[in-house]
């Protein structure tokens, strides 16, 4: 596995999309209260990382996107915040 400072598309569990402007995965849980805990941990990952994912909590579900705004596409940052997101 690569260092988290060489995180690519390569180092990301398949489940996330990639279009080249954003990876974006979808996550199903067996409870709704199991779905916003799982947001919660991201929500501490991302900001000990300083990367924040546009984040859909439906009943059971949660999708989570990623892109850097600033730069109109993806970055080290989005694969690192991914890698980080599939080991939660």
């Amino acid at each position: 596995m690569a260092t988290m400072d060489s995180i690519g598309p390569d180092d990301l569990d398949s489940e996330w999309e990639n279009d080249g402007t954003r990876l974006r995965r979808s996550f199903l849980f067996q409870s709704f209260p199991a779905g916003i805990e799982f947001v919660n941990r991201v929500a501490e990952v991302a900001e000990r990382l300083d990367h924040h994912p546009e984040i859909e909590i439906h009943w059971r579900t949660v999708v989570l996107e990623s892109t850097s705004h600033d730069t109109g596409g993806l970055t080290g940052r989005d694969f690192k915040l991914a890698a980080a997101i599939d080991r939660i």
